[in-house]
């Protein structure tokens, strides 16, 4: 009996070894095709400028200043708090007609638009009506880049295969973890140089956001 099971056993367990490589295979040759190194490189893009407007706006946050009349704690507190309705509208707006590359598109264009405009109300506006603008349009850029992220999560799980979709997704953190890195930067930078970087990177990813496939209602690929 003992002998039947080591027979029956042996060669099943060399076809699990060379299924499992032939996935591998499978998965190195499709994450190095074109198409999908495309695809990657404008996730990644979306993912960078996620991240680096979520957490540069919060690290700018840190920046109010109590003697311009800020309210610290009030700031932090609302830029924290517009987090729930991004999360939510972005959810939302993802299974609407808009669906998942037209929300994010939008997301991160209006994000870097808010963002650009607090370096125009800062120049434009008296000192006296600035200060609420200004403060207005960052929750507003925050708002997106909360909406943002959702499509970033979605994307990597709908438009890549199953054997690569992990490492699909691991590519996009890399992304993102990089835009976490830069983004302590934003506390020490000049406010206006914030802004202009923040917004020209969020509003480029959201048009190269743009070249990406539409994947609501659609079959998960295999």
């Amino acid at each position: 009996i003992e002998a039947a099971v080591e027979l029956d056993v042996g060669p099943r367990g060399a076809d699990d070894a060379a299924c499992q490589n032939t996935s591998d295979r499978t998965g190195c040759r499709l994450m190095l095709e074109l198409s999908t190194l495309r695809k990657l490189v404008l996730v990644g893009l979306a993912w960078l400028a996620s991240s680096l407007l979520f957490y540069g706006l919060n690290f700018a946050a840190e920046r109010c200043d109590p003697t311009d009349g800020c309210n610290r704690y009030m700031h932090a507190a609302l830029t924290s708090l517009v987090d729930l309705p991004g999360y939510l509208l972005g959810s939302l707006l993802a299974d609407t007609r808009l669906g998942r590359r037209l929300t994010a598109a939008f997301s991160l264009m209006l994000g870097g638009l808010c963002l650009l405009l607090t370096a125009a109300s800062n120049k434009a506006l008296p000192p006296s009506t600035s200060g609420t603008v200004v403060s207005g349009l960052t929750l507003i850029g925050k708002l997106c880049a909360a909406s943002a992220f959702v499509q970033a999560y979605l994307f990597p799980a709908e438009l890549f295969s199953t054997v690569i979709r992990g490492s699909a997704l691991g590519v996009g953190n890399l992304f993102a973890r990089a835009g976490t890195i830069i983004a302590p930067l934003a506390a020490t930078a000049p406010a206006l140089l914030v802004q202009l970087v923040l917004g020209s990177v969020a509003l480029v990813a959201g048009l190269t956001t743009l070249l990406l496939p539409e994947s609501r209602g659609l079959s998960l690929p295999d």
